[in-house]
């Protein structure tokens, strides 16, 4: 069996000042990205982000999305959509600096709204508020509707653990022929 693509990459390059660190955006915790992490066996720090907090710092709209982090602890590649394979042979070119300034710029109000609406619809159906939950998810959805990550782990509390339930399904079906989203040209 394969390693998976980023256990193998921190065995191949772990000794080579490579740190690979993977963070599950999941709604649900341990008892949903659990058993994935587990089946996985990774060697290397294993996160779950119930909160999205990741996603909303870095400006991440679906997983899997890959940053590049420097030995200075600074972003100096932003979120890429983390495809295996001959993707990553076309990751590096010679001029990209202005495109990355342009994608760290940080969130605009719309997205800072929808990331407050996010946590405000977990914290209302955590604490037991499904109405108004859905209401605060559907504000968040509203502001950021490129979020499939939001969409996603809303949908799952929304429709009790269902992270591709039928209003996930009708959402990728509308895309038609477009993307689910747009490859960065960097």
């Amino acid at each position: 069996m394969d390693l998976p693509v980023w256990q193998a990459l921190h065995t191949e390059l772990g000794d080579e000042n490579l740190a690979v660190i993977t963070v599950a955006l999941d709604s649900g915790g341990a008892p949903d990205a659990g058993p994935w992490i587990r089946e996985a066996k990774p060697t290397h720090p294993s996160l779950i982000d119930v909160r999205h907090v990741v996603a909303e710092l870095y400006g991440w709209v679906n997983v899997p999305t890959v940053a590049w982090i420097d030995e200075d602890g600074r972003l100096v590649r932003p979120g890429d959509p983390g495809w295996a394979g001959d993707y990553f042979r076309g990751m590096v070119e010679p001029d990209f600096d202005h495109e990355v300034r342009r994608r760290l710029a940080g969130p605009d109000r719309d997205h800072a709204l929808a990331a407050a609406y996010f946590q405000l619809g977990t914290a209302l159906h955590e604490a037991g508020r499904p109405d108004a939950a859905r209401v605060a998810f559907e504000k968040a959805k509203a502001l950021r509707p490129d979020s499939w990550s939001l969409k996603r782990q809303a949908w799952h509390l929304e429709e009790a653990g269902k992270s591709a339930g039928p209003e996930f399904w009708a959402a990728v079906k509308a895309l038609g022929d477009r993307p689910y989203y747009p490859r960065r040209d960097l």
